[in-house]
């Protein structure tokens, strides 16, 4: 019997063959700023921080008097600070506004500062707005700014709109922009649609985007549908699409019903697609039935596929009855089927009488191949 169920997957070893996505590449803002030392890595309350490692820290002190750091900040009297064994102060609260004299970036009095043993600032408060020379942005006042150890801003929040001039892309006030390493942005948001000039895509007004460390798009909502040139799929307005770093296509939403050229799968409008990174789909959901080729099954429309990274059906629905000719098991219309990654069965449910099993009774197939009744629940 164990066989006998195994036999089933024989003819079912492949799905629905990839939807083969293009790079993708957003031409977002590749500034990398040069900012001076006065920018800050992740609060404590964000999930980008970069603590401080406790190794670093030597001694926790209690301000008697106003002291006077390396940087020139002035310690509030009367609170505690941190100090690095290199003479660097780490945490501390300003007793004055303090003026950079670099840049004219104004830190706030009463905030806490935060300062990596190198020297270089990690955190501060802006008191008043200021203008970021090399790119002109104007970082908001009574805003934390975030840097790394580098000095590379990591995060900030935009006082007015800023409009990138390499591109066009108008980035929105009031929100905040976050940097990878290297000065790539990771994530703003736009205060206006931007074509991309590439593929002519268009992303969408007042929504967040996600971008790699090379500056290619990893998250964001179109504005208006979009047709992919290599496939002709029409990708759904005001949804999210989602892109793999190699530029595969992670997820993304039909406008329009699409009928593979291959093997004439339907895939339907306003469903959800996705694929892995190789290439390979994961999800996809029917517009109509559909014939299986290699064994005659017929799949219900109107209901998702799930396949697995290597290509293989990991679940369906069944429109009709299908009879396993090897061995004369028939399953059940409108049942799911499931398989094993490898190909092979694992659960089914059954339309007739068969061996020791009866009509309706759902079969799941061990890894060992052996068969067992799942019982049916009761109310």
């Amino acid at each position: 019997m164990p066989d006998k169920n195994r036999s089933l997957s024989v003819s079912l070893s492949r799905g629905i063959p990839a939807v083969i996505a293009v790079v993708l590449l957003l031409l977002i803002s590749s500034f990398i700023y040069c900012m001076p030392s006065y920018v800050q890595n992740p609060a404590p309350s964000t999930n980008i921080i970069q603590q401080t490692p406790a190794e670093k820290i030597i001694t926790t002190n209690f301000a008697k008097t106003t002291l006077v750091t390396p940087l020139g900040h002035k310690i509030k009297k009367g609170t505690y600070y941190t100090a690095f064994p290199n003479g660097n102060y780490h945490g501390y609260i300003l007793a004055e506004n303090w003026i950079s004299p670099e840049n004219g970036k104004v830190l706030k009095a009463n905030t806490e500062v935060l300062v990596y043993d190198n020297g270089t600032p990690q955190q501060f408060t802006l008191a008043d707005n200021w203008t970021e020379p090399s790119s002109g942005m104007i970082f908001k006042a009574d805003s934390d700014v975030l840097a790394y150890e580098s000095g590379t801003p990591q995060k900030f929040t935009l006082a007015e709109n800023w409009k990138d001039p390499k591109n066009g892309m108008a980035f929105k006030a009031g929100t905040d922009v976050l940097v990878h390493e290297n000065g790539k942005l990771r994530q703003y948001t736009l205060a206006e649609n931007w074509t991309e000039p590439s593929t002519g895509m268009i992303v969408k007004a007042n929504t967040v985007v996600l971008a790699y460390q090379d500056g290619t798009g990893e998250k964001f909502i179109l504005a208006a549908n979009w047709m992919e040139p290599d496939t002709g799929m029409v990708f759904k307005a005001n949804t999210e699409l989602l892109i793999y770093e190699n530029g595969t296509y992670r997820q993304f939403t039909l406008a329009k019903n699409w009928k593979d050229p291959e093997n004439g799968t339907i895939l339907k409008a306003g469903a959800e697609v996705l694929n892995y990174e190789n290439g390979m789909v994961q999800k996809v959901t029917l517009a109509s039935d559909w014939v299986n080729p290699n064994n005659g099954m017929l799949l219900k429309g109107d209901t998702e596929i799930l396949q697995y990274e290597n290509g293989n059906f990991q679940e369906f629905t069944l429109a009709e009855n299908w009879e396993n000719p090897k061995n004369g098991i028939v399953l059940k219309a409108n049942s799911k089927v499931y398989f094993y990654e490898n190909g092979n069965v694992e659960q089914y449910t059954i339309a007739d009488d068969w061996g020791e099993f009866y009509a309706g009774d759902t079969i799941h197939i061990c890894p060992d191949g052996t068969p067992e009744v799942i019982p049916q629940e009761t109310d």
